[in-house]
């Protein structure tokens, strides 16, 4: 390697730069989309509230009321908080408290008219 000749390279290679004068800075002018969309937004919201308070019983009109059944004694005791919370508190008798539960839950597959049976004719 030559020592003169990577400088002779790197001064010819910094001589393709020019130096030229600084441009001022072009500041981008804000979009004013922000304010009409801002507008609609508020007058929509004041419509809305507007409505609900001078006809609070129009969206009671047509709505159709659901009773849901009270869920029976076994659903309530196969919660997960309910078993987690059995579990800390007496985790040895844990299995026992699961058996009980799936034999009065599960359906008795050993039965004359068990659901496999059904399932097999189907």
């Amino acid at each position: 390697m030559n020592p003169d000749r990577d400088d002779e390279k790197l001064e010819s290679y910094l001589r393709q730069f020019h130096a030229r004068a600084p441009r001022p800075l072009v500041l981008h002018q804000p979009r004013r989309l922000f304010r009409p969309l801002a507008v609609i937004a508020a007058t929509a919201a004041a419509l809305l509230i507007a409505l609900v308070f001078l006809f609070p019983g129009w969206r009671r009109q047509g709505a159709q009321t659901f009773v849901v059944p009270e869920a029976g004694p076994i659903a309530k005791e196969i919660s997960f908080a309910r078993l987690s919370r059995f579990a800390r508190q007496s985790p040895d008798k844990l299995e026992e408290h699961l058996n009980e539960l799936s034999a009065r839950t599960l359906p008795d597959v050993r039965a004359g008219q068990g659901v496999l049976k059904r399932l097999a004719r189907e």
